[in-house]
C-alpha cells in the first residue's frame, strides 16, 4: 500500500502489486514501519519498506499489453447456449499439466463472467488459456472475445479542415449518404460502421428544417457532398470550456447525446473519439468531476440484487469519477456511439489507453492504481448533454 504519509493509518494514495519494481526517491523518517523503514515514491506518496528489497532493474508500466497492443489480457466467456437452450460446460484445471494427465477439472467456468487470461499457446495439439494463476481451459470449450480495433482521431496530428466537424457512421453495416434529405433522393456513397466523415459545423440556432439529416462536408469544394441521416451517424458538437479552464489545461469532454469524447486543451479539441455510455436503465451522470482514482486494471461486478449480472475480469485502463463509474476499455462489444454500458463510459482498448496516459493523477511505474491528492489533483471531466451547461459535482481534493 503506498500512503500519504509516512505513517500506517492514513490515506491511500496507491497501490504497488506484489512482485512489481517501483522508483524510491528518498528514504524518511516514519513510525510503524520496521526494516528499512518508509520510502517517499512520489507526491504524497509514501510506502513501507518492511516486505521490500533493492533491484537494478527498471519500473515498467502497467498494464502491459499483449503482443496485438490492444489489450493486456486474452478475454473469454461460456459459450452461447446451444438447441437445448443450454450453455455448453467450460471445464477449469489445476494447471496444463492436470488437463494432460486428465486428472479431473478443478471447477468449471460460470455464466455471465467474463474471464481474463495471461497466456495463449498450443499444448497437446490443442489451444489453452492459462490464468497468472496457472489455471488453464481449453479454448475450444469457450468464446473468445477480441477487443474492437476501432480508434479516434488523433487531432493534433491529424487536423480537422476549417468549418468542419468529425462525424463517424454508427449504423452496420453502413450510413448511406444521399443527394438530398430524403430517403428516396438518389445514393451517393455508403460509410461502413465506424467510417470516418465531416460535418458542416453549424452552431445550434442554425439547426432546423433539416436537423433529422446531417449534410456531409466536402471542404476542398467548400460544399455539400450529400445528406446523411442523423441517427445513423455521431458528430462533434462544440461547446466552450467550463469556467476555470486555463488556456493549456488539459481536460475531457463528453457529450452523452452524440456519444462523444474529446480529449482538450484549453478550447482546443487534441484527441476525439466514440464512446458508449450508459443505457435506458443504467444512465451515466452528467455534471462537472474530477478523476479520483486511477486502475491499470480492474475487475467489474453488479452489485447484490441487480436484475442484470455481470462479472468481468481485467477491465484494463480504468478511471474512476464517481463511486462505481468510471471510464474503462471495454473488450465485449463494439457498438461505440450508441448507449449500451451500465453507467460506465466505455471506451476502445486503444482509446481508452490514450486516454489513461493522458490524464492526471499520472499513472506511474509499478502501480496498479492511484487516488488523486491535492498535490496531484485528477483531470476535470465534463459529462453533458448537447449543448447544456451541467452542474458541478466536484467535490474536495483529499489532502487540502
Amino acid at each position: 500500500m503506498v500512503y500519504v504519509e509516512p505513517r500506517l493509518g492514513t490515506a491511500f494514495r496507491g497501490k504497488i502489486p506484489r512482485n512489481q519494481i517501483f522508483e524510491l526517491q528518498a528514504h524518511v523518517t516514519g513510525d510503524d514501519c520496521g526494516g528499512e523503514g518508509w520510502g517517499r515514491i512520489g507526491d504524497a506518496a509514501y510506502v513501507c519498506l518492511q516486505h521490500t528489497e533493492p533491484v537494478e532493474d527498471e519500473p515498467s508500466m502497467l498494464p502491459a499489453t499483449l503482443v496485438d497492443g490492444l489489450a493486456p489480457f486474452f478475454y473469454a466467456r461460456l459459450r452461447p447456449k446451444d438447441g437445448s437452450g443450454q450453455q455448453p460446460p467450460a471445464p477449469r484445471y489445476r494447471s496444463r499439466r492436470a488437463m494432460a494427465v486428465q486428472a479431473p477439472p478443478e471447477d468449471y467456468l460460470e455464466p455471465e463472467h467474463d474471464y481474463a487470461f495471461v497466456e495463449r499457446r498450443r499444448f497437446h495439439r490443442q489451444t489453452v488459456l492459462t490464468t497468472e494463476t496457472h489455471r488453464t481451459v481449453r479454448e475450444r470449450d469457450v468464446k473468445r472475445m477480441k477487443p474492437s480495433e476501432f480508434r479516434g482521431r488523433d487531432i493534433a496530428a491529424h487536423p480537422i479542415p476549417a468549418g468542419t466537424v468529425m462525424m463517424w457512421s454508427i449504423e452496420w453495416p453502413y450510413a448511406i449518404v444521399h443527394a438530398e434529405p430524403s430517403e428516396e433522393s438518389p445514393e451517393l456513397d455508403r460509410l461502413p460502421l465506424h467510417a470516418e466523415a465531416l460535418a458542416h459545423d453549424r452552431p445550434p440556432d442554425e439547426r432546423g428544417e433539416h436537423d433529422a439529416w446531417i449534410p456531409v462536408a466536402r471542404p476542398e469544394a467548400g460544399s455539400t457532398s450529400g445528406w446523411v441521416l442523423a441517427e445513423q451517424v455521431r458528430h462533434w458538437i462544440p461547446m466552450p470550456p467550463p469556467d476555470g479552464i486555463t488556456a493549456d489545461e488539459l481536460w475531457i469532454d463528453i457529450d452523452l447525446a452524440q456519444q462523444m469524447l474529446a480529449l482538450r486543451r484549453g478550447p482546443a479539441v487534441e484527441f476525439l473519439t466514440l464512446i458508449s455510455s450508459g443505457n435506458g436503465e443504467h444512465p451515466t451522470p452528467v455534471g462537472l468531476f474530477r478523476l479520483e482514482s486511477k486502475w491499470a486494471f480492474a475487475d467489474m461486478r453488479s452489485r447484490a440484487g441487480d436484475e442484470d449480472t455481470y462479472f468481468v475480469e481485467g477491465v484494463p485502463w480504468v478511471q474512476y469519477f464517481r463511486g462505481r463509474y468510471a471510464l474503462h476499455g471495454t473488450f465485449w462489444h463494439n457498438r461505440f456511439g450508441r448507449r449500451t454500458s451500465h453507467g460506465c463510459i466505455n471506451l476502445s482498448a486503444h482509446d481508452a489507453r490514450w486516454v489513461y496516459e493522458r490524464t492526471w493523477p499520472a499513472a506511474k511505474p509499478g502501480w496498479l492504481m492511484i487516488n488523486e491528492h491535492a498535490r496531484e489533483p485528477g483531470t476535470t471531466l465534463r459529462i453533458r448533454k448537447g449543448t447544456r451547461p451541467p452542474p458541478d459535482r466536484r467535490g474536495p481534493l483529499p489532502g487540502a
